[in-house]
């Protein structure tokens, strides 16, 4: 039996799990960010302890490990787990994974993620660094977990592309060979709520977040963003609700999306493979209809298996490293 800790910037999750099923699950909001305030490291470290207490005195047996994915694993989370190097197979994370103690939390031993990086350590200064290479550069941090768990409730066994969207939204590219092979991030969810909410179109969209997409506003800016380019084809928004009259808050709002997916889309287009998408609506099914609109095909992961991929890719790393530590194999390290 294990714990999966699912540590974020805002919110924590965390599972009990057994023989690969989800027995009992929590979430607080806590996070990284409140380790940022007076006092904050300590009420971080207090709340992950009593969420593993709670759920370890309501298990059926013991818990041997706690997989901690995520945030938490950062430098300002609970233990600093390095990023390791693309391409990543399942084995290559979870030979990577360090084992820690850490008493004043539980007694349980964790096991820490790594999180992923595109890039070798760059020596050379900003001024010299090439646009070539920058582009290349790129980190996540918990989604890999995530993504495994994706992989193997969605048994993929051939070359394509995931998209988890979101505040940073990811686009990697999967090898049933190698692994996470590469993958490129996008900060296009909070783009939508800072133009949303700290710009001019403020007042256009009255905080007003729709649940339903209307497509046809939603295509409509995502062709003006492909003539306009992206920072004319906001203030179009402002434009559209001053000129046109019938629209509501929630039409704008799918217009101002359709614009902001246009490079991500573009990105996609241009990879030309299947598309499994992740995450949940409205971002879901709003870049679902833009590549489709473009004939690239699409596959959906279902809502229920998203929500709790993490768990399942931090179960799936932990019998790997459990058989392995059997085996003898590989020079597990406490630290």
């Amino acid at each position: 039996m294990i714990i999966s800790i699912d540590g974020g910037t805002t919110n924590t999750r965390f599972y009990l799990m057994q023989n690969g099923e989800i027995l009992s699950f929590c979430k607080q909001s806590i996070g990284i960010r409140d380790t940022f305030q007076p006092g904050g490291k300590e009420y971080y470290q207090s709340e992950i302890r009593c969420a593993i207490k709670n759920l370890a005195e309501n298990a059926d047996t013991p818990v041997n490990a706690i997989i901690c994915s995520g945030m938490i694993g950062s430098e300002t989370g609970l233990y600093t787990c390095p990023h390791i190097c693309t391409p990543v197979s399942l084995n290559k994370l979870a030979d990577h994974m360090h084992k820690v103690s850490l008493p004043h939390i539980s007694d349980i031993p964790f096991w820490f993620v790594p999180g992923i990086k595109s890039f070798d350590s760059v020596s050379v200064s900003g001024e010299q660094i090439a646009v070539e290479i920058l582009s290349s550069m790129d980190i996540m941090r918990g989604e890999e977990t995530e993504l495994y768990g994706i992989i193997q409730q969605m048994h993929l066994s051939e070359d394509c592309t995931i998209v988890l969207p979101g505040s940073h939204m990811k686009t990697v590219a999967f090898s049933p060979q190698m692994g996470i092979i590469g993958f490129q991030t996008s900060i296009t969810g909070e783009l939508l709520r800072a133009a949303a909410e700290h710009t001019i179109l403020q007042a256009t969209l009255n905080h007003v977040y729709p649940s339903e997409i209307d497509f046809f506003q939603l295509q409509k800016g995502y062709e003006l963003a492909k003539k306009c380019g992206l920072a004319r084809a906001l203030f179009k928004v402002r434009i559209l609700d001053k000129s046109v009259s019938g629209l509501s808050s929630e039409q704008l709002h799918s217009f101002l999306l359709g614009i902001l997916l246009c490079d991500d889309a573009a990105h996609l287009i241009q990879q030309g493979k299947t598309v499994w998408l992740a995450g949940s609506d409205p971002f879901r099914s709003a870049l679902s209809y833009l590549l489709k609109l473009e004939g690239i095909p699409v596959k959906t992961v279902p809502a229920s298996v998203s929500e709790q991929a993490t768990a399942y890719g931090a179960y799936r790393l932990w019998m790997h490293k459990k058989q392995e530590t059997k085996q003898g194999e590989g020079n597990v390290k406490t630290i």
